[in-house]
């Protein structure tokens, strides 16, 4: 009996030990919901019928209506025999006409979201087949129009793009999720006092004097995804140099000083070497080009060869001591490889984009400053990963299941990520490493 009561008297202190634990866990603790919607359907790469190959658009503004007018001519080749309709994501345009390349035209029905085109036969495998597009939009998403008002008379006037995840197609009618890759074109038509600036290198400009126009073609030689198709037009500034034959360019409004410019994109160049040299891949594109803007949506885009980023990337002297943009310049140039060259195949995967850069900014600190600063910026890393595990939802990396595609673009994809990269690096050793990183970086490149 003595030992029974012991036996009873030990499993009641537990119980009460075990509750004031429980008492003591935060709310967030106890109500941690769930990551997204635990009844969204999964999220599988698309199932595809084509092969992108090529993109030319071809663009013009009424700035005071915010419309775009565009054709868009598209080269595709089939995955399979017997092609006769090919579909394209196109949200909320007026379709005008569609036809081929020696005029014939091409029935078509929109829905608002997507334009189903009737070939003019069946195509077998391969084989090429070219078309064009005219349409007009009012788009809501994917490109902005920036104009003063009555509120902000002095705002300058801009037109810029935002395509991650899949907002293009609200001013571009393509195929658009990450699974297909193809070369580009950007030919846009501006008022002549302004420059356009899109992805890989400049064909030509032409001035029409009597319309007060210039048409500025691009061209991107180099595989890419359709999100990271881009576009900025604006009066604008341009700061170039010239590093191992690579022409960096930084665009940034009128008037601005050197030295802010200076400041936020000196170390460019260096990072450019950097990157190259420890991935073992160089810098893949025709140039690199770096373009501030107003009100933007995030701090950058790494839009292939043409990144663009938010106006307080330039600050003054006075803030210098307290504020630096060369994180954000180091993580939007070497998405330039973890992100454009190589790509996530659907939005489950975007660690291997935002973990990638998240884990190579860290490294350019280590190189740079002392791997002291690399182990604080691991810390501050960590710090937001746990805030956002233990106050918000815990999921795994890699997640097919949620409800926009940019609900994963949190705190797991990008500093824990880049955590999990830090680790593997640590388990390894440094040479071991590096070896792994160019092993996958030079077999998954395009």
């Amino acid at each position: 009996m003595p030992r029974l009561r012991r036996s009873v008297l030990l499993i009641a202190l537990l119980l009460v030990a075990l509750t004031g634990l429980l008492a003591m866990q935060s709310p967030a603790q106890k109500l941690r919901p769930p990551f997204g919607d635990p009844r969204a359907a999964p999220h599988w790469p698309r199932s595809r019928t084509y092969d992108l190959e090529h993109i030319k658009v071809e663009l013009s503004f009424d700035w005071e209506k915010k419309e775009v007018a565009g054709t868009a001519t598209l080269t595709l080749a089939p995955l399979a025999d017997g092609l006769v309709r090919v579909t394209l994501d196109a949200a909320e345009m007026s379709v005008e006409q569609v036809g081929l390349a020696n005029g014939q035209k091409l029935d078509f029905a929109a829905d608002g979201d997507q334009v189903t085109i009737l070939l003019d036969r069946a195509y077998a495998a391969g084989e090429l087949v070219t078309f064009s597009l005219r349409y007009r939009t009012r788009p809501r998403k994917g490109l902005y129009f920036v104009l003063p008002d009555a509120a902000y008379p002095n705002r300058p006037r801009q037109i810029w793009t935002q395509g991650e995840s899949d907002y293009n197609h609200y001013w571009i009618p393509l195929y658009d999720f990450p699974n297909d890759k193809a070369t580009s074109e950007m030919i846009a038509t501006v008022p002549a006092e302004m420059t356009a600036i899109s992805n890989g290198r400049l064909v030509e400009v032409r001035e029409d004097r009597a319309a007060g126009t210039k048409t500025f073609h691009w061209r991107e030689e180099v595989l890419h995804v359709t999100y990271l198709i881009s576009l900025v037009v604006g009066r604008l500034d341009q700061h170039s140099q010239t590093v191992e034959g690579l022409s960096l360019d930084t665009y940034v409004p009128p008037g601005t000083d050197k030295a802010p410019v200076g400041r936020s994109f000196e170390q460019t160049g260096a990072m450019v070497r950097f990157f190259g040299d420890y991935i073992g891949i160089p810098y893949p594109y025709e140039k690199y080009a770096q373009t501030t803007v107003e009100e933007f949506l995030w701090g950058g885009m790494e839009n292939v060869s043409a990144t663009t980023l938010y106006a307080d990337t330039l600050h003054d002297e006075a803030a210098a001591p307290n504020w630096t943009s060369e994180g954000l310049v180091a993580h939007e140039l070497v998405h330039q490889w973890w992100g454009d060259l190589l790509t996530c195949r659907d939005w489950s995967h975007i660690w291997l984009n935002e973990a990638f850069a998240t884990f190579f900014t860290n490294l350019w600190y280590e190189q740079h400053y002392g791997r002291d600063e690399y182990d604080y910026r691991r810390w501050e890393d960590a710090r937001d990963y746990f805030k956002e595990d233990r106050e918000e939802y815990r999921r795994p990396i890699v997640m097919p299941v949620y409800v926009s595609h940019d609900d994963l673009f949190d705190s797991h994809s990008y500093p824990k990520g880049g955590l999990v990269l830090s680790m593997l690096r640590a388990l390894l050793g440094d040479d071991e490493f590096q070896g792994a990183i160019r092993h996958y970086g030079k077999k998954h490149a395009q």
